[in-house]
C-alpha cells in the first residue's frame, strides 16, 4: 500500500506539471492575442486616416472640376472667347507668342493640378488596399489564436479535474494506510497485553512447579517409620517417591513439552515459528490466524521470546532491542531484511540455518520456507539483526 501511495503521489506531481505547462501556454496565447489586437487597432487607425486623406483628395478634385465646369459654362453662355481675344490683341509676333505661352501655361496648370490630385487619390487607394489586406490577415490570425486559446482552456479545465482526481485517490490511500496503522497499533497493544498476561501466568506456573518439586523432594527424604528392615524402608521410600511424582503430575494438569532450549532461545523461537507454516498472508495483520511479514515476526518473537517488536519491517531492522550482524555471521533465530521493490526495507524473515528462512511471503503462498541464498532473495538482501542470545 505504501508503494501504491508513492505511485499515486508521483502521478499527482506529473499531472500537476502537465497542468502548469498548459497554464503557461494559455498565458502565452493570451499575450499573443493582446499583441494581435494592438496591431489590429493600429491598422484600423491607419485605414481610418487613409480614408480621411482619400476623402479630402476627392473633395479637392471635385472642387477643381466644379470650378473648371463653372468657368467653361460661363464662357459658353456669355460667348466669351477671352483666350482668342487675348491672342488677337497681341502686338506683333513676339507678343502673340508670349500670349500663347501664357494661355498654354494656364491650361497646363489646370491639367497638372487635376493629374496630381488623381495620382494622389490613386496612391491613397493603393495604400488603403494594402491596409485592408493587412487587416484581413490580422483578423484571420486573431481568429486562429482565439480558437487555440479555447482549446487550451478546455484542456486546462480537463487537466484540473484530472489533478483533483489523482489527489483524491492519493488522499484515500493515505487514509487507508492511516487506518491500517491505527489497527496495527491496536494489535501491538493487544500483543503487549497478552505478553504481560502470559509472562505472569508462566511465572505463576513456574512458582507452582517449584513448590511441587520441593514438596516431592521433602517427601522422598522423610525416613520410614514402619519399623521394618532396611529393605522394607527402602521399598517404602521408593513407594513414597513414586506417589509423590504421580501427584505432582496431576496437581496442575498436563503440561506441554517445551522445545529444546526453553522459552526465549533460538530453538524455541524457530520451533514456534514453524508451527505457522501454511497460514495465510493478509497485509496489515499480525495473528493469530493471518499474518504479513512483519506481523508474523512480531507475533512469533512476542509469544516465543517475550520481545515486543513494532509492526514494521523497516523499524524492526533498526530496533535497539537487537544488534546488527553481517550476512556471513548469520545464526538461527536472526532476522533477515530485504528491499523488494527498491524503495527501502519492506520485507523480513526468520533465519533458521542452512541458508533458509521462514517468512510470511505473500498472499499466494502465505507463511513458507525460502532460501536466503537464492538469486531472488540474495539480490534483495539488505541487512540482518540479532535479538536472541
Amino acid at each position: 500500500m505504501q508503494t501504491q501511495l508513492q505511485d499515486q503521489n508521483s502521478q499527482v506531481q506529473t499531472e500537476q506539471a502537465r497542468q502548469n505547462a498548459i497554464g503557461s501556454e494559455v498565458a502565452l496565447t493570451q499575450k499573443q492575442l493582446a499583441v494581435l489586437q494592438s496591431q489590429v487597432d493600429s491598422t484600423n487607425t491607419q485605414i481610418s486616416n487613409k480614408e480621411k486623406e482619400i476623402a479630402a483628395a476627392q473633395q479637392q478634385i471635385d472642387q477643381d472640376y466644379t470650378l473648371l465646369k463653372q468657368r467653361l459654362r460661363a464662357m459658353y453662355v456669355s460667348g466669351d472667347d477671352s483666350f482668342l481675344i487675348v491672342l488677337l490683341n497681341s502686338n506683333g509676333v513676339s507678343d502673340f507668342l508670349n500670349r500663347v505661352e501664357i494661355v498654354k501655361a494656364v491650361s497646363d496648370h489646370d491639367n497638372r493640378i487635376i493629374d496630381e490630385l488623381r495620382a494622389e487619390q490613386a496612391q491613397l487607394d493603393a495604400d488603403k488596399k494594402v491596409l485592408d489586406q493587412a487587416q484581413q490577415e490580422l483578423l484571420q490570425e486573431q481568429g486562429t489564436m482565439a480558437a487555440k486559446q479555447d482549446i487550451l482552456n478546455a484542456q486546462l479545465a480537463q487537466q484540473t479535474q484530472t489533478v483533483a482526481q489523482v489527489q483524491a485517490n492519493a488522499s484515500n490511500t493515505q487514509q487507508s494506510i492511516s487506518a491500517v496503522t491505527q489497527q496495527a497499533a491496536k494489535t501491538d497493544a493487544q500483543i503487549n497485553t497478552e505478553i504481560a498476561a502470559e509472562a505472569a501466568a508462566a511465572k505463576k506456573a513456574a512458582a507452582q512447579k517449584a513448590a511441587q518439586q520441593t514438596a516431592a523432594q521433602s517427601a522422598a527424604s522423610v525416613p520410614s517409620h514402619s519399623g521394618g528392615s532396611s529393605g522394607s524402608t527402602q521399598a517404602g521410600t521408593g513407594s513414597t517417591s513414586s506417589a509423590s511424582q504421580s501427584g505432582s503430575g496431576t496437581a496442575s494438569g498436563p503440561v506441554a513439552t517445551a522445545p529444546p532450549g526453553g522459552f526465549g532461545t533460538a530453538a524455541y523461537v524457530i520451533n514456534y515459528a514453524e508451527t505457522f507454516v501454511g497460514y495465510p498472508y493478509v497485509f496489515g495483520t499480525a495473528g493469530p490466524d493471518t499474518f504479513d511479514c512483519s506481523g508474523y515476526v512480531q507475533w512469533v518473537f512476542a509469544k516465543a521470546a517475550g520481545i515486543g517488536l513494532t509492526h514494521s519491517a523497516a523499524e524492526q531492522s533498526q530496533s535497539s532491542l537487537g544488534t546488527s550482524v553481517s550476512r556471513n555471521d548469520l545464526q538461527p533465530g536472526d532476522l533477515v531484511f530485504f528491499n523488494v521493490d527498491g524503495s527501502g526495507i519492506d520485507h523480513v524473515g526468520i533465519y533458521i540455518g542452512g541458508g533458509r528462512m521462514v517468512n510470511a511471503e505473500n498472499s499466494s503462498v502465505g507463511v513458507t520456507y525460502d532460501s536466503v541464498t537464492s538469486s531472488y532473495w540474495s539480490s534483495r538482501f539488505a541487512c540482518a539483526r540479532r535479538f536472541l542470545n
